[in-house]
């Protein structure tokens, strides 16, 4: 397959990167229960935890 051919096959997944379709940030901060929204906010023992809350559930399926 060439570089501009599009195998049907194979997913896409498309990344928003820098925060303009979905607001990974604030919300993440939010689940660590931070009301300010700001992710750098989250104390660095609630890093890890906070994530695994994400795991199984439609966190980003929600994201505003």
């Amino acid at each position: 397959m060439r570089i501009n051919e599009v195998d049907e096959t194979t997913p896409v997944v498309y990344l928003d990167m820098d925060g303009v379709l979905a607001d990974f940030f604030s919300e993440w901060a939010k689940l660590a229960g931070i009301k300010s929204g700001n992710y750098k906010d989250i104390p660095p023992a609630n890093v890890d935890p906070t994530l695994n809350k994400m795991i199984g559930t439609d966190f980003f399926a929600k994201l505003p």
